[in-house]
């Protein structure tokens, strides 16, 4: 766990500047002391600030699945989560959505006890009624013998920043730990 002072007030400093409540973190805890750290988290993706978020209020830190347009050629969001990375919230694993050894590394991650984060839906959709789920994901869980977490978010997607169809600056955020 993060146990420096300065990255958990830097966590409470961001949230609240996102306007983010967060609950049920204590479900992600359980499940990480049962399942020995073999944890697979998965959220609705509604904006493009949706894993910072995450990464933000979760008590462990987490195996993020990025997309190797962010994760590697966009040099603002590379940098950027390689900060956070640095920071100790967590470690980012670009994955390729369009070959099927993608999984791979995401598989080793959760074979060495790391916890892992991942979008099942593989894009941003803005309504969040419904997962529907990659084939991999469902591979992973069965394959590793990992629990799941899931994480729903409501509130990035109303954002003009975060978000192609947003129509506030700032909207406030919930993230709930346990169900969508």
């Amino acid at each position: 766990m993060r146990t420096r002072w300065i990255t958990r007030f830097i966590a409470k400093l961001a949230l609240l500047m996102f306007r983010t409540t967060v609950t049920g973190t204590d479900k992600l805890l359980a499940a990480h002391t049962n399942a020995a750290g073999k944890i697979l988290v998965t959220a609705n993706h509604v904006s493009l600030i949706d894993g910072v978020l995450i990464a933000l209020s979760s008590p462990i830190p987490l195996v993020f699945a990025v997309a190797p347009e962010y994760a590697l050629r966009r040099s603002i969001t590379r940098h950027s989560l390689m900060l956070l990375s640095r920071m100790g919230y967590g470690q980012v694993v670009p994955l390729d959505t369009t070959s099927c050894y993608g999984v791979r590394a995401l598989y080793r991650e959760l074979e060495q006890g790391n916890a892992v984060m991942i979008f099942p839906e593989g894009r941003i959709r803005a309504g969040a009624e419904s997962l529907e789920l990659m084939p991999g994901v469902n591979w992973l869980l069965h394959k590793t013998g990992a629990a799941e977490v899931k994480v729903s978010i409501r509130g990035p997607e109303q954002s003009r920043l975060f978000s192609r169809t947003g129509r506030k600056y700032w909207p406030a955020t919930a993230l709930h730990y346990g169900d969508y």
